[in-house]
This record gives structure tokens, sequence and C-alpha cells, in this order.
């Protein structure tokens, strides 16, 4: 049967680089994808993320090109000290509007007073889709990240980061914590 060897995204091709064989039992009630089946996966993207360990079945493949029902891509330009180094595609990051009062976003009527605390939070919960260039503390300059985000949390996410006003913090992936 096939294995997934390493995090697969929602909605990306599984590469074969994340795929390799593993003896199962024989089991007509559970719908494995064989391994003699795994060149017809380049027709197919993971329907969920797919976790490393993962042995495939045909439920967690689709045929369905983009993105899931309700999610947009977001593109930010991230300074350093805005993003964690080494963060790369497959990520859960949450997104966070930073700045204070006196600069910043400017776009906002009144006192700035949304520039912190708990209303600085502007995405709970985002997969990173791509990381363009290094974020490996070499070099410098703004990294290009592009985050899956619900759609109603685009309009407060673009506006943030047309202002370079947003940070993004890598969460824990571990189910155990």
């Amino acid at each position: 049967m096939v294995k997934i060897t390493e995090k697969v995204s929602a909605g990306k091709p599984i590469p074969d680089s994340a795929i390799e064989s593993v003896m199962v039992a024989e089991d007509s009630g559970i719908d494995y994808v064989k391994w003699e089946q795994r060149n017809a996966l380049s027709n197919y993207r993971a329907a969920a993320d797919l976790t490393k360990g993962s042995l495939l079945v045909g439920s967690m493949l689709t045929d369905k090109k983009g993105l899931p029902e309700g999610k947009v891509v977001v593109g930010l330009s991230l300074k350093d000290g805005q993003y964690p180094r080494g963060l790369k595609a497959g990520d859960v990051v949450a997104a966070y509007r930073v700045g204070d009062a006196k600069g910043g976003s400017g776009g906002s009527s009144g006192d700035g007073g949304d520039s912190g605390g708990s209303d600085a939070l502007l995405v709970r919960s985002a997969t990173v889709d791509t990381v363009t260039g290094t974020n490996d503390g070499i070099g410098g300059g703004d990294l290009p990240v592009a985050v899956v985000v619900n759609q109603d949390e685009a309009p407060a996410l673009t506006q943030a980061a047309a202002n370079g006003a947003v940070s993004v913090v890598r969460l824990s992936t571990s189910s155990g914590t």
C-alpha cells in the first residue's frame, strides 16, 4: 500500500518524494491505495491535509483542482522579524496585526486602539501555501509568503498586508500539545 512520508497540504498534488511502499493486511472494507496504483496519483490532489505516516485511502484524494470551497490565497510580503525562521509550505500559522498607533496602517479612524491585545489577531489558523526565497537568516529583504485562509478573513488580512502591518506565528502541529 501507499504510505505518506511527508505532510501534503490540501489541494496539492502528492509528489513521488512523499510516498513509500508498505505492507499491510488486506481488508476489503478499507479503500487503500495500492502501490501498483501510485502512478495514477498524478491525476489527483490531497482532499485534506495528509500527515506523515498516514496510509493513503481513496477518500483522501480528489480530482478537483484549486482551493477548497470558502478558501482563498492571500499574498504577504513579510519583513525580517515578521515571520519565524524556517517557515515553509504546509506550516500552520496565525496572523496578527502589528505596528503602533503612531505609524503603520494610518487608515483607521480614532486612536488606533486595535494595535495590540486580543484585537490584533487577524487569522487564527492559516496554512502556508508557498514561500518564495529563503528565510534562513541569510540575506535580508522581504519574504513573499502566500497563505490559505477562510474567505471571510481575507479582507482584514489583505488590508494589514498592504500596510506592511502583519506578522505570522507558526503554530504547534503536534497533536499532543
